[in-house]
């Protein structure tokens, strides 16, 4: 289990870059803590987190620096969020393709745009 430091940090990530900068609420907090990191968890961390030791492609996404740092194909937050950043391409399987094997269900990709 990640440390309660590096929940925050990646907590002020998420509502800086997922939030548009707005202020992190406590319902904001509870919409990350449970739509959120369990999907990060269920489809991310196998290949990109520290906690696994995995870093394919060069990211990492359970923590604050490996996000800002991006991957092998550079930061994946960089642009408009739902339009142009390459996290929000490989999950919706534009150029990329994440999670490689089946695409994540809607409902949970709407919770990365809400």
């Amino acid at each position: 289990m990640k440390t309660l430091s590096g929940i925050f940090l990646m907590l002020s990530l998420v509502s800086s870059c997922l939030f548009a900068q707005e202020h992190l609420t406590q319902e904001k907090l509870a919409f990350f803590e449970t739509r959120i990191r369990p999907a990060l968890i269920k489809y991310c961390y196998e290949c990109h987190s520290e906690e696994t030791g995995k870093t394919r492609g060069g990211l990492l996404l359970d923590t604050k620096e490996g996000m800002l740092q991006g991957g092998d194909n550079g930061n994946v937050l960089a642009g408009d969020p739902f339009t142009k950043s390459l996290f929000w391409e490989a999950i919706n399987w534009e150029d990329l393709e994440m999670p490689p094997k089946k695409q994540m269900p809607a409902e949970v990709i709407q919770s990365f745009k809400a």
